[in-house]
């Protein structure tokens, strides 16, 4: 990505990305390399709130509590790991600390170690560009106005762990556009029963 991209550069209007959802080939990225590290996943994907945020979840249990993690990132704190409460959120343990957007194998080794049942004791948001916690930046627009951060999130887009991701969905929509086709195409032959002589 051009290291002087501007926000049009990064999100045009009629572009296949959107702010809302900028962080998804991160969080692929992550996924991937969380797989290559041994850890299953049952889901993975980017919710676009007031700010963006994503989910990691587990489909192995961790030994030492019998019980599945959460793995939450946030564009203000980095990621954190916690149970699902079962409504849908995260109780939250512990955030890794560091920065706010670590690299996936870094990110990878520390979900391997806390599913070994390494404790992560680390409560402090991660950081961002030597500032403690993005929150501090208060609102959504001044967030939205932090060129490097959008292009380190864009960075991620030729990740093989989103292109994979991308394959993936473009395939299945070729195969519903082409469902679709042939249903379409049965029903302009089908004689219809409402009509006289089967719809002659």
């Amino acid at each position: 990505m051009d290291s002087d991209a501007t926000f049009a550069d990064l999100y045009p209007p009629d572009g296949p990305y959107q702010y809302a959802y900028g962080h998804a080939p991160y969080l692929d990225a992550v996924a991937q390399a969380v797989k290559n590290a041994g850890v299953d996943l049952d889901s993975w994907g980017a919710v676009a709130e007031v700010y963006r945020d994503g989910f990691l979840e587990t489909s192995a249990f961790v030994e030492a509590d019998n019980r599945g993690y959460c793995f939450r990132w946030t564009e203000t704190a980095g990621w954190s790991y916690g149970y699902d409460r079962g409504d849908g959120y995260m109780l939250t343990l512990a955030y890794f600390g560091g920065e706010v957007l670590p690299s996936p194998d870094l990110v990878a080794a520390t979900i391997a170690r806390i599913m070994a049942g390494e404790v992560i004791s680390d409560t402090a948001a991660g950081n961002h560009h030597g500032f403690a916690y993005r929150e501090a930046m208060i609102s959504a627009e001044t967030i939205a106005n932090d060129l490097p951060f959008e292009r380190q999130l864009a960075a991620y887009r030729t990740h093989p762990g989103h292109v994979e991701v991308l394959t993936i969905q473009q395939e299945t929509r070729a195969h519903i556009a082409r469902q679709q086709a042939q249903e379409d195409a049965w029903l302009a032959e089908a004689p219809r029963a409402d009509l006289p002589d089967g719809g002659a």
